[in-house]
């Protein structure tokens, strides 16, 4: 035994923080003093005092972690190593006793540390959702994503953006690929036979990537499965799928005719079954007819009209919709091999994007090869060809000579149930995030090829502690959350665990939902609020994860009353912090802080808050290992450094520096943009080239007494290209002296300067206001108009009666956050040119954004130093920007891919 071991743990790491070669805050300091107090009052037996510590006790616990191993990451199958501060943390929960029951004295325990590093995927990765598409940096909490097996399922929790880690380009055998940090994880077959199909993380693929093959060729090693097709219900569509794909392909642009074959007059039969009328016109050619089946109308009400594409609505309905819309298109411009490998040929890059995109839907593995396109003997352009793999149990075909060539499905697995991964390669750094759902398989769908990759996960060995190491009959233990699903994470991780360990599993029965110990009876489960009984537990052990996030105490609650009926029951709370400060979580975290205080006498609380002080810097560097005990090992300091540097000039990054990386709870209000920021993407606005431009309008009503706003934003034409925003302002023309001596502000100014626009009385009429718009209108090609509801029914009706589309924009989190961190992100990048307007100036001034636990941001008209309207309205125009931005197909804007 080493020098190392022969030392407490508990003791050597107290002693350490209060010797200062330990850095720690001041809970931290406070939490090792009582321990060091109370070794003193037990050794001088001091009677008030009722507890010893108890080494082996101690010991024995911190020794249990050598039986679990680590399920996944670059640690994999070898235990768990726990650190200095951990087994501080371990070791006084289980190793102070009562002196008489030698039962455990602490009941409760509070663990408060920032968010360590995770795996994650690149933030401009494409992640399909049961909407259209998102990309990584824009998922949020609640969304809905789908599993491997094409459900869906919901978003339980999104890591924030993570900076200098390893990152690799993976690349799969149909040309698509991904960009991926070193410990994401994939759920691959190995080929070789000791490693079989197992959780990998990226590097660990990257290190056998090739199988090796004994003429020294490469041979991909690892595959994973081709996911189901999404599962989505059936929607209503203008038309019918069938008939949307067989215009598409053989259809006339403009016009709802469709050039056919009479060969193939079943496809034409078919358009006429669905219920459509037929009208044929003659063509010169005499094996071909033209068959008109709807009107224009038709067609414009589908959005294709003079632009054949797939509507997203297409590409998001039921699977046996979305298989009539691929017969459509397969029966006109499809191919079936003798082999059975299925064809869609096309010389639109648009539609391309858009058939893959559907085939890979179904489930189908597809290809995309390009050759040469030729008429009358010139090249003429790119002819696209997509290829996939398509048996006769699943038809994509609806002419009976193409339809006969698929081949039944073999019995046995094929390899176009398979990607292969073909290469791994390193790539300079990106920023990166992760996403955990609520799939039993913790998978889910990512990148334009569909493919399945899987969750980030949590640890619990002290649930599995709980429920073993005590011997206690029937013991209950809970992995308890908001949602069950969520619950489930830490669940699903420990049951790894158990089953990755030889030891464990002579003790542990390993169910879906239950680990039960076979001698004891006792179980460990998965317990949420949303549970279908929360009444009659019997709770040993009760670990509530992420607390900060609980909006009331009812789960805590329910655990407490459950412990009731227990000798030495426990319940750990293991948080982050927050910005609810009238939460539960911080109402506990107040009590812990009193109590290491010594305010509050409770001996049966413990609790370890790591945390900077209140006078630290907290962009010193030195302070950093206060609020980061892992500092070094799970999260490094070049992490830190970046996620200060990016602090440093955005405030919402700044507000997540200090919750998530330095443990500081903050009020959710901050002050949002620096003038200085503002001011450097002012820009020059060419009004005259700016005439007939496409852009988007934002209406911010206010009151009749106050100023009303109008925004237009117009996109950039390019990629990265700037926006531009014009803001129009009103505001009654009578008691402006007193006006600008309550808002401090030159209105008078403003409005000479033509600014604002005054309005005759002591109130807005509004009626000038739909006037301007019209107007404005007349010059710039208005998309749509995004209004806040309040008081505004009137004037949206006036405005949608004169042709323009009006969109309600609730104002709440889930609403606004979007454009609120887009707005930021242009202003700081310098592509959100504003002309510099004084306005609009002093209103971002003013402007004070408030954030919830789930990172969500938004302006807080309440808490600002004053009116801020125009931001308002610009916020309400930025996002109807981005949902059509959004709305563009994913493979439109990355490009096609060749192989």
């Amino acid at each position: 035994m080493d020098q190392e071991e022969k030392i407490c743990p508990v003791r050597e790491y107290a002693e350490r923080v209060l010797s200062g070669d330990i850095p720690a805050g001041e809970p931290v300091r406070l939490a090792c003093k009582r321990h060091l107090d109370n070794l003193r009052d037990s050794e001088l037996k001091v009677t008030t005092f009722e507890y010893y510590f108890d080494d082996l006790a101690a010991q024995h616990a911190i020794g249990f972690f050598d039986y679990l191993k680590h399920s996944k990451g670059k640690w994999a199958r070898q235990s768990f190593r726990l650190e200095l501060w951990q087994k501080f943390v371990i070791g006084s929960i289980f190793g102070w006793l009562h002196k008489k029951t030698q039962l455990r004295r602490f009941r409760t325990a509070y663990e408060e540390i920032p968010r360590k590093n995770g795996k994650a995927l690149a933030l401009d990765t494409p992640i399909p959702t049961t909407d259209g598409w998102k990309l990584m940096g824009e998922i949020k909490e609640g969304d809905m994503v789908f599993d491997e097996n094409g459900n869906p399922c919901e978003v339980v929790f999104a890591m924030d953006v993570q900076y200098g880690r390893p990152c690799y380009k993976v690349t799969f055998s149909d040309g698509t690929s991904l960009i991926a940090d070193a410990e994401h994880e994939w759920l691959t077959t190995s080929r070789r036979p000791w490693m079989k199909t197992a959780i990998r993380t990226t590097k660990e693929i990257a290190e056998c990537v090739d199988y090796g093959r004994k003429d020294g060729g490469f041979e991909a090693n690892h595959s994973i499965l081709v996911g189901g097709p999404l599962n989505l219900p059936e929607v209503k569509l203008p038309i019918h799928p069938y008939v949307l794909g067989a215009w598409l392909g053989d259809g006339l642009t403009a016009s709802p005719r469709i050039v056919c074959s009479y060969d193939d007059h079943e496809i034409i039969e078919r358009i006429r079954d669905l219920g459509y009328e037929i009208i044929e016109n003659k063509t010169k050619n005499k094996n071909t007819g033209l068959y008109r089946f709807a009107s224009s109308q038709t067609l414009r009400s589908a959005g294709v009209m003079g632009n054949k594409h797939i509507p997203r609505d297409y590409l998001r309905s039921s699977v046996e919709q979305r298989l009539e819309l691929l017969r459509g298109l397969m029966d006109t411009d499809g191919y079936v091999s003798k082999a059975g490998q299925c064809e869609y040929t096309t010389t639109s890059s648009r539609l391309c994007s858009d058939v893959i995109e559907l085939i890979r839907s179904l489930g189908f593995k597809a290809t995309l090869k390009t050759d040469v396109a030729r008429l009358y003997g010139k090249e003429c352009g790119l002819k696209y060809r997509i290829q996939f793999w398509a048996y006769a149990d699943t038809p994509v075909f609806y002419l009976a000579r193409k339809r006969k060539r698929q081949k039944p499905k073999a019995n046995k697995p094929t390899r176009a149930g398979t990607l292969k991964i073909v290469s791994v390669e390193p790539v300079n750094s990106v920023p990166v995030r992760c996403i955990q759902v609520d799939s039993e398989s913790h998978l889910f769908r990512a990148g334009i090829g569909f493919v399945s990759t899987h969750n980030s996960t949590k640890v619990s060995g002290v649930g599995l502690y709980l429920s073993v190491a005590d011997e206690e009959y029937g013991a209950e233990v809970y992995a308890a959350a908001t949602k069950k699903d969520q619950a489930k994470i830490t669940f699903d991780e420990a049951a790894r665990m158990v089953k990755a360990s030889p030891d464990l599993l002579q003790h542990f029965r390993v169910y879906k939902n239950n680990l039960h110990v076979i001698d004891t009876g006792s179980k460990f489960e998965p317990l949420g609020a949303d549970s279908n009984s929360l009444d009659g537990l019997n709770v040993h052990g009760g670990l509530i994860d992420e607390y900060h996030a609980h909006k009331t105490s009812a789960m805590y609650d329910v655990i407490e009353s459950g412990t009731s009926a227990r000798e030495q029951p426990l319940i750990y709370v293991i948080t982050t912090a927050g910005v609810n400060q009238n939460g539960p979580c911080y109402q506990l975290r107040e009590y812990a802080l009193k109590v290491l205080k010594g305010i509050e006498s409770d001996e049966t609380f413990f609790a370890y808050i790591a945390t900077i002080d209140d006078d630290d810097d907290p962009f010193d560097p030195a302070s950093w290992a206060k609020a980061n005990p892992n500092l070094g090992v799970s999260k490094s300091l070049d992490y830190m450094i970046k996620q200060a540097n990016k602090a440093k000039h955005m405030p919402s990054a700044y507000v997540n520096f200090l919750i998530k990386d330095l443990n500081r709870w903050v009020n959710a209000a901050v002050k949002w943009i620096p003038l200085h920021k503002w001011d450097a993407t002012a820009g020059k606005i060419d009004l005259e080239a700016l005439r007939g431009r496409k852009c988007y309008g934002g209406l911010d009503l206010s009151t009749k007494i106050d100023i009303t706003a109008f925004a237009l934003v117009f996109p950039p034409e390019d990629r990265d290209g700037e926006y531009i925003i014009l803001v129009f302002f009103w505001l009654p023309e009578d008691e402006m002296q007193e006006r600008e001596e309550r808002d401090g502000v030159p209105y008078r100014k403003w409005i000479e300067d033509g600014l604002i626009f005054p309005t005759p009385g002591n109130v807005i009429d509004y009626q000038f206001i739909r006037k301007t718009i019209n107007d404005l209108g007349k010059i710039y090609d208005i998309q749509e108009i995004g209004f806040d509801p309040w008081k505004a029914t009137q004037t949206a009706l006036e405005l949608t009666d004169d042709g323009f589309t009006m969109v309600e924009i609730p104002q709440n989190l889930k609403n606004l956050s979007n454009p609120t961190m887009e707005f930021e992100k242009l202003v700081v990048s310098q592509r959100l040119i504003h002309g510099g307007n004084p306005v609009m100036r002093w209103m971002v001034d003013n402007t004070v954004i408030r954030m919830d636990e789930n990172e969500n941001i938004a302006p807080a008209k309440k808490k600002s130093t004053g009116r801020i309207d125009g931001v308002s309205a610009v916020l309400n125009a930025l996002s109807r920007a981005l949902i059509q931005k959004d709305n563009t197909s994913v493979l439109e804007k990355r490009g096609l891919r060749k192989l």
